[in-house]
């Protein structure tokens, strides 16, 4: 791991800093900050681009030392996609089944629902009448009295 060098502040001026007489960067002294700036990140870029290569190698070397060739690779890829589709494509059968399942049960608990509130109905009328009869009756079992 390389350690950063501490990197120098840009320089900002503000107009104060000039109202009160400070001097300004000569031109020289900022083309060197910016080319000690420039030469830096080449470095740095350089320094990954070398890291990028060597783990390619090394990539490179492990499969040649497992024996896979890229047509292995490229074989055992369409394989592994293939049984990703099959995979899919049951899972997705699988859901469709338990919606269609799901609809067929909600369907027929409605339609129970619907008979049960029909048969309360015509329940209700009956109960209603016998409600009538004993007000009916209170009302001739008073008048006896």
């Amino acid at each position: 791991a390389a350690t950063r060098q501490a990197r120098t502040a840009p320089v900002c001026w503000r107009s104060a800093d000039i109202a009160h007489g400070a001097p300004l960067p000569s031109i020289e002294t900022l083309q060197d900050q910016m080319n000690k700036r420039r030469k830096e990140a080449e470095d740095t870029f350089r320094r990954n681009q070398e890291l990028l290569n060597e783990s390619r190698d090394k990539e490179k070397e492990l499969a040649k030392a497992a024996g896979v060739t890229p047509e292995d690779a490229a074989r055992r890829a369409k394989y592994l996609k293939e049984q990703r589709d099959k995979l899919l494509a049951k899972k997705k059968a699988e859901r469709e089944a338990k919606v269609k399942k799901y609809d067929e049960q909600q369907q027929k608990d409605l339609e129970t629902m619907q008979a049960e509130a029909a048969a309360n109905s015509a329940g209700a009328a009956e109960q209603k009448s016998e409600k009538d009869m004993t007000v009916d009756e209170k009302r001739n079992m008073m008048r006896i009295a």
